[in-house]
């Protein structure tokens, strides 16, 4: 007799398809970087010390109109020639590192930077700018000019001819970054109040009717 024919085997079922990966999240964009702090007062001392060990010898002695100032090796500053002004009347307690003779005034740089001036003061000339870091100092006739160790030029005194004017966008190389800006404190907000309350206007009281005339 035929042999059965073998049955035929059931088809195997499909496998389900893999459901697709979850993308990750992108990634965050990266932060800015920090700025550099600002410099310690006593690195600012070493970098203007540094850069006036770079300077001419011109800068420990200067000759004005009629007065001559010079530096000695201690920082003192002596002056001699023509002193109506008190423009050869140097300060004897402080210690310079530059020194700048002009026609009536001279103007001198402490270690740290500060600007100190002495003499004829009609135009404001020998009122050096307080709270200033200066690198350089160049005193003229009337006026007086110098350079801030972040680059900007800073002048006063007479005007007369725009030499106090610096010109708009002038920038020296700077010497050091300059100081970072505070951001402006947030204004608080003003407290809300309602509006003032008036009690209501009560009308005035009716005239009284006009008497009547005599018959």
């Amino acid at each position: 007799s035929p042999s059965p024919s073998p049955s035929p085997s059931p088809s195997p079922s499909p496998s389900p398809s893999p459901s697709p990966r979850p993308r990750p999240p992108p990634a965050p964009p990266p932060l800015p970087p920090l700025p550099p702090p600002p410099p310690a007062p006593e690195e600012i001392v070493a970098a203007l010390r540094e850069v006036l060990a770079r300077a001419a010898p011109g800068d420990a002695i200067s000759a004005g109109g009629d007065h001559t100032c010079a530096l000695e090796a201690s920082g003192a500053a002596s002056c001699w020639g023509d002193d109506r002004d008190d423009q050869a009347s140097a300060p004897a307690t402080n210690a310079f590192v530059s020194i700048s003779a002009g026609d009536y005034h001279t103007c001198a740089l402490e270690a740290s930077g500060r600007a100190s001036c002495w003499g004829r003061d009609a135009y404001g000339q020998a009122a050096a700018p307080a709270g200033s870091v200066f690198a350089s100092i160049a005193a003229g006739k009337h006026h007086t000019c110098a350079l801030e160790t972040w680059g900007t030029v800073l002048c006063w005194g007479d005007n007369q001819f725009g030499q106090t004017s610096v010109p708009d966008g002038f920038h020296v190389v700077p010497l050091l970054p300059p100081p970072p800006s505070l951001p402006p404190l947030p204004s608080p907000p003003l407290p809300s109040q309602p509006p003032p309350s008036w009690p209501p206007l009560t009308p005035p009281p009716p005239l009284p009717p006009p008497p009547s005339p005599p018959p």
